[in-house]
């Protein structure tokens, strides 16, 4: 499968056109497909159908002329046992007499030519054979024209197994070979019967009536309509006794256990006979013991179906060679402006901003190759305004160097001066401008927008120690910051403002001590950071004038005021993150920071109390 994936993405979606056009093949050789298989089982269901229907009928007519046939034997037979003279003859020990013998012969060929004219006269070559219990044989073949079918007809009533001293009417089994006089061997379907007295009930002989063979398949060459059509008759043991193919008879039926005993009586079923490749109509003729079958070649059945398949194949063919053209004009219709469009956008992101669309057309794409131009010229002119811009400001920060104050020069002054208080052991003084020297070099030299949170709070401790200074330790501070959160990344002066607002203004007219407590500790994905005083407080009107004030802050460390504060938060994470500020029950203000999580690499100081 992952063989099969890239081959597809690189020979069907490779470009637009291509997917265009296979899509297009698609759409169309899927439906012509789908409509032809589906018209082909439709076809063959009806040509089947109207076909079955005829063989069918044809089966039934054949059943009901070789039920007629077989009456016709019967009726002959009733005849001879029905006649007196016949039964006095047939219970007669055997004549000795030559002119007895004459006369029972003579009465006999007379009795006998009377029922073949009157029920048998239809089959040419049948013949009636007589045996009396005595062991004579009667025949309407006498012994000296074909003394060898005499002989034959004992040797068939032991083939066929007929009970000799029982009752019995039976319709042969098989087919039998027998010779008739001058026409040779001829197949003959028989009908053996035991001769019984009607008066008296007892069975004084046995009756054989045979047609040839030839009469019934005369009957089966009425259901072979169409050349290539075979027509059987099979026997119980699927043995065929009766064929339109002469040189089946005495086969055997090869699906003859795929029917047998599998059909209702009298009845005609069609089976598909798939792997034989035929498709059989079958009618079980239960009191004959016979099986009719019409085998009609599944080759021959779909005959006319592949010459409809040939020419619909043909004609979806020219459908589909139309369509492969117009898919192909369709698709170079939409590919080449898209190949345009997207050479030119290659070449202005290589940096030729002079690079146009040629615009053909009124469609969309005409209209997109418009949009690309305006887009494309319009970029250029902002590169230009960008670029001027640019050289401006690089000229102000030139001079803006020229003028800045080197921070190290400031630094060594501070030292010196911190060196001169601590020789006069001035150490207040000392430790002020400590303070201030480790402030302002973390606010002037710190370039990183993103400090350690232990940085942030030794410059917070740094801010109130100069403040302490200044107020007199007016305040105190208390610190509860989470071990795991010292390392945390957070915006460079983020956390001084806040102080520096409590300092200022939440401390500026209280009489106690005023307490600065931070708290940092992780919450889920985020670093909540909290600071509360206990000064004065604010009202409702003045924490939303606070957090919306803009403008810098004069007299203060950094001129960054709260909105600052407030508007970079949400400038770096989003307005999920904005500050949050409320009074404190029993006096006092509360800033709520949180910043998603935002672990540093690189080894964090810690201030010393925390």
């Amino acid at each position: 499968m992952k063989s099969i994936k890239p081959f597809i993405q690189r020979f069907f979606l490779r470009s637009i056109r291509r997917k265009l056009v296979f899509s297009f093949l698609f759409l169309i050789i899927l439906p012509i497909s789908l409509s032809s298989m589906f018209s082909f089982i439709f076809l063959q269901d009806v040509v089947k159908d109207k076909l079955n229907i005829g063989n069918e009928m044809a089966i039934s007519q054949a059943t009901m002329n070789i039920e007629l046939v077989f009456k016709n034997m019967v009726a002959a037979s009733n005849s001879l046992m029905m006649d007196g003279e016949i039964r006095d003859i047939i219970k007669q020990s055997a004549p000795i007499e030559f002119d007895e013998i004459y006369h029972n012969n003579t009465l006999l060929k007379s009795k006998f030519f009377a029922v073949q004219t009157s029920v048998l006269d239809h089959y040419p070559n049948h013949f009636i054979s007589l045996l009396s219990g005595q062991g004579i044989s009667y025949s309407t073949i006498s012994a000296y024209e074909n003394e060898k079918f005499q002989g034959s007809i004992l040797a068939l009533l032991d083939r066929e197994g007929v009970p000799r001293k029982t009752n019995y009417v039976k319709l042969g089994e098989y087919t039998h070979e027998l010779d008739y006089f001058s026409h040779g061997k001829v197949r003959y379907i028989i009908l053996v019967r035991a001769y019984m007295d009607v008066i008296d009930g007892i069975k004084t002989g046995d009756v054989v009536i045979g047609v040839p063979e030839s009469v019934i398949s005369a009957i089966l060459n009425g259901m072979a309509v169409r050349e290539g059509i075979k027509a059987h008759i099979v026997n119980r043991q699927g043995e065929i006794i009766s064929s339109t193919a002469k040189e089946q008879i005495g086969e055997g039926l090869p699906y003859a256990r795929i029917i047998k005993g599998n059909l209702p009586k009298d009845t005609v079923e069609s089976i598909d006979m798939a792997e034989f490749g035929v498709m059989a109509n079958v009618s079980h003729m239960e009191r004959l013991g016979w099986t009719v079958v019409s085998e009609i070649p599944n080759k021959l059945l779909f005959s006319e179906i592949a010459a409809v398949r040939k020419w619909l194949f043909l004609i979806n063919l020219g459908f589909i060679v139309a369509f492969f053209s117009l898919a192909y004009w369709i698709a170079n219709s939409v590919s080449k402006p898209v190949s345009r469009l997207k050479r030119a956008a290659s070449e202005f992101a290589t940096g030729r901003l002079d690079s146009r669309v040629e615009v053909v057309g009124v469609d969309e794409l005409a209209l997109l190759s418009l949009k690309f131009n305006k887009m494309a010229e319009e970029i250029g002119n902002l590169v230009q305004k960008v670029n001027e811009d640019e050289k401006a400001k690089r000229e102000l920060e030139i001079q803006m160097l020229y003028s800045q104050i080197n921070p190290h020069f400031l630094f060594n002054t501070l030292n010196s001066i911190r060196w001169m208080a601590d020789a006069s052991k001035v150490y207040n003084v000392s430790k002020f401008i400590t303070s201030l020297a480790q402030l302002m070099k973390s606010s002037i030299i710190q370039k990183n927008e993103i400090i350690p949170l232990a940085e942030e709070l030794e410059n917070i401790r740094h801010y109130i120690t100069i403040q302490k200074m200044r107020f007199s330790a007016l305040f105190t501070e208390e610190y509860k910051i989470e071990e795991d959160t010292l390392n945390l990344g957070i915006p460079k002066l983020i956390l001084q403002p806040i102080v520096e607002n409590s300092i200022l203004h939440g401390f500026a007219s209280i009489t106690y001590k005023g307490i600065i407590r931070l708290r940092a500790y992780r919450d889920e994905s985020n670093l909540t950071i909290i600071i509360s005083d206990n000064g004065v407080g604010c009202t409702e009107e003045q924490l939303k004038s606070l957090l919306a004030a803009k403008g810098m802050e004069r007299g203060r460390f950094s001129g960054i005021g709260i909105t600052n504060v407030n508007e970079r938060l949400k400038l770096h994470y989003g307005p999920d993150y904005a500050l949050r500020m409320e009074n404190t029950s029993g006096g006092g203000t509360t800033s709520i920071l949180k910043i998603p999580i935002h672990e540093l690499n690189h080894e964090m100081r810690r201030i010393d109390h925390v």
